[in-house]
């Protein structure tokens, strides 16, 4: 129900992790939900331009710095960066364990979904 203007992902009280689905290492900020891609940009991006590029990156890529596609339907701990850019961040998928440790785990292929874009 709330609506940010904009995130700082270099100020946290959570070891400086970046996380998707999860806050500050509290189970109550977990996300309940899909996530079928991400992606990081190190320019603002407008509500249209999220909204045109919803589904597909069209355009100019310029300012992107990581993606991630979900949807790879095979077992991993990881999800590799698809931006091809100038660094590979790699999504390393851990279990969050209580006291802020984190173990790399194996997700089951079952667990990804491809639902197909929103219109």
């Amino acid at each position: 129900d709330e609506t940010h203007s904009s995130v700082n992902l270099t100020n946290s009280t959570d070891g400086s992790r970046f996380q998707i689905g999860r806050a500050y290492g509290q189970d109550f900020r977990a996300m309940k939900g899909t996530v079928s891609e991400a992606r990081v940009w190190t320019v603002a991006r407008t509500a249209q331009q999220i909204k045109d590029n919803m589904c597909n990156i069209t355009g100019t890529n310029s300012g992107l710095l990581a993606r991630w596609n979900f949807t790879a339907g095979a077992e991993t701990g990881y999800i590799q960066d698809s931006n091809g850019g100038k660094y590979e961040t790699n999504l390393i998928l851990a279990n969050a364990k209580l006291g802020g440790n984190y173990t790399q785990v194996k997700v089951p292929k079952a667990v990804f979904v491809s639902k197909g874009c929103p219109n």
